[in-house]
């Protein structure tokens, strides 16, 4: 009688492994799926900027340099107020500095 309800013990621990064994598998797909959507959509919203972006400047060349003709006219005035300039230069856009030992 005990040999029975040690197996039957044994048993049940096997089937409750195995139950947890599965609920962590579903779980960790149910993860990765979401997971993968989320990248999905996230991949999505980047080459649509990305298009906006390149269809901006395309068109941006397209339309030449059109800014300097302000500042002809702010040349030709001086009594008009200078734009601010606003650099968009940041280290890892820069050329490489040779470094002083």
């Amino acid at each position: 009688m005990e040999m029975a309800e040690a197996e039957l013990r044994g048993a049940e621990n096997e089937l409750a492994g195995a139950r947890d064994s599965a609920v962590r598998d579903v779980w960790k797909a149910y993860t990765d799926f979401k997971t993968a959507l989320r990248k999905q959509d996230s991949a999505a919203k980047l080459v649509t900027a990305s298009q906006n972006a390149f269809d901006a400047v395309l068109e941006s060349y397209k339309n030449g340099p059109q800014h300097l003709s302000g500042d002809r006219q702010r040349a030709a005035k001086p009594g008009l107020p200078r734009g601010v300039w606003v650099t968009t230069r940041s280290p890892p856009f820069l050329p490489p500095q040779p470094r002083l030992h």
